[in-house]
């Protein structure tokens, strides 16, 4: 039975939603500083051997760490550019730089995750070019997900400044219909990009 199922991960027969170590068996549900976390379980949640201080995931012994090495890139500029993207990555998988000035397109982690709280920081390091970056989640297809972007400044191709989230679903897939519908903010034929929310004052 998967956990999501199960209101005893541990089986310790301490349910989970009264349990202080819920991944790890504590019958006695010990607490000697009174913290809310049980004894057996203070320093590394999900017994994975990683210690919660080190763990990107604590309360998930299959994720100890951030690690992005695994991955497909998806394209969404046009399938014949000379521009695709290329990445490059460092601190074991954990940073990632964009180098190149290419198409639009996703770095795609191979490991999926429900409900999740994720935390990550963004760096530009150009004060001229003025190209999208950003993130995307719920991922279905190279047609339909959601895209958190943002632009240091806007410009004559009609690309807003500033944090957007959008609901992308195109009925053509990769192409450059798809790349100038991200791009500006004008209605391009086959491609909805709704904007979910728009914050143009940068900051």
């Amino acid at each position: 039975m998967s956990d999501e199922c199960d209101d005893d991960d541990d089986n310790d027969t301490v349910a989970d939603d009264v349990d202080n170590c819920r991944l790890l068996p504590n019958v006695n549900q010990t607490d000697f500083d009174g913290n809310g976390i049980g004894d057996v379980c203070t320093l590394d949640f999900d017994n994975d051997g990683v210690l919660d201080a080190d763990d990107v995931c604590p309360a998930n012994n299959v994720i100890s760490s951030t690690d992005f090495r695994k991955y497909l890139t998806v394209n969404l500029g046009d399938v014949n550019s000379n521009s695709p993207p290329h990445w490059e990555f460092s601190n074991q998988g954990a940073e990632i730089t964009q180098k190149l000035n290419s198409d639009p397109g996703i770095l795609l982690g191979m490991t999926n995750f429900g409900s999740v709280e994720y935390r990550g920081t963004f760096f530009v390091n150009t004060q001229v070019d003025d190209d999208f970056v950003g993130f995307v989640f719920s991922y279905q297809s190279n047609s339909r997900f959601y895209l958190v972007s943002w632009k240091q400044a806007g410009g004559g191709s009609g690309g807003e400044a500033g944090v957007q989230l959008k609901l992308v679903y195109s009925t053509t897939g990769p192409g450059q219909d798809l790349a100038s519908a991200l791009w500006t903010a004008d209605k391009v034929q086959g491609q909805d990009c709704l904007h979910l929310s728009n914050d143009s004052i940068v900051k």
